[in-house]
């Protein structure tokens, strides 16, 4: 037996103040039996009653479901406290509502609903239509929105609703704004065979392996002595601090640098570019050839895994979507 209750809302203590004790468990007779323990049971699914809750005080009781009740006694802290320490009593654990949590089917459906609309990726809505039934296993074990496992399942699995931030960063001239020109299949950078043609870092939105991305192509390192160049780059590399992926670019002339210090915190993939031109001698997690098209496809599932991989995307632990 595994119940749960929290206060979900409370008005300040004055005439009329209701308060809100959620009750949760699993489809096993356990809430139920809760209630019944508190005197306010032999409610069926659908049903809202004035009861006298746990000898306390008169208040509405509503049995959703098999899973689920609500106790609405008035708000003072005094019958708070009581009814909460009568729900212990019975073996309920106590803890705190995640604000806006779903709960009932209705309500899950309808957040799962409002995610797929302001979802920015394709790879959302496989895993979005998974949600109601992965939150109904998971709470029928007793588990919770705040389990450590959901928090770091979520911090992937939001990316999906919103686009993370990849910076490219790398020696000038060695063929990053056209890797950029040919993942978005279209022109968005200027290209030339010659240091600094990148005069500001440009932005465009990507679909890589089923993840839209917002990819920064910045200035060209190590080139000085352009003053509106150095601007730039300074201004690029404002952006790091907000990077979820830095993609460390070079080739076989370019030797990669480490990254900056603003970089600190975000992922790191390291990437040979124009390989048909002679192979890096240093280690690349991807090489790429645009001319020949070889190794594009395996950087877009590089850089998907990188910020959202397949263990997030296939584990069975929920997802808290209606942060995201």
């Amino acid at each position: 037996m595994s119940v749960r209750a929290w206060l979900a809302t409370a008005r300040p203590a004055g005439a009329g103040a209701i308060a809100c004790i959620e009750v949760v468990g699993a489809p096993d007779g356990s809430v139920e039996r809760v209630l019944g323990e508190l005197g306010c049971g032999g409610l069926s699914a659908g049903r809202v009653a004035v009861r006298t809750i746990a000898g306390v005080d008169r208040g509405v009781v509503a049995r959703w479901d098999e899973r689920r009740a609500s106790l609405m006694p008035h708000g003072g802290p005094e019958i708070v406290r009581r009814v909460l320490g009568a729900l212990r009593a019975c073996g309920a654990e106590i803890g705190q509502d995640v604000p806006g949590e779903p709960r009932t089917d209705a309500e899950m459906d309808e957040a799962v609903a409002a995610a797929l609309g302001r979802a920015a990726s394709a790879r959302a809505v496989d895993v979005l239509l998974r949600q109601p039934e992965r939150w109904s296993a998971w709470r029928a074990r007793g588990g919770r929105s705040d389990d450590g496992r959901v928090l770091a399942v979520s911090a992937e699995l939001d990316r999906l609703v919103a686009p993370p931030l990849v910076v490219a960063l790398g020696p000038a001239n060695v063929g990053k704004s056209t890797l950029l020109n040919a993942l978005a299949g279209r022109t968005v950078a200027v290209t030339a065979d010659e240091p600094g043609t990148t005069r500001d870092h440009v932005g465009v939105n990507l679909e890589l392996d089923g993840l839209t991305v917002r990819w920064a192509d910045t200035p060209g390192l190590g080139h000085v002595g352009d003053g509106a160049l150095e601007a730039a780059r300074t201004g690029a590399m404002a952006l790091l601090g907000r990077a979820a992926l830095v993609v460390l670019a070079g080739d076989a002339g370019a030797a990669l640098t480490e990254p900056p210090p603003e970089a600190a915190g975000a992922a790191v993939l390291r990437v040979a570019l124009r390989e048909d031109l002679g192979a890096a001698l240093w280690d690349a997690d991807v090489r790429v050839s645009v001319r020949t098209g070889r190794g594009l496809e395996e950087l877009a599932r590089a850089v998907r895994g990188a910020l959202v991989g397949d263990a997030a995307l296939t584990a069975p632990t929920p997802w808290r979507f209606w942060e995201a």
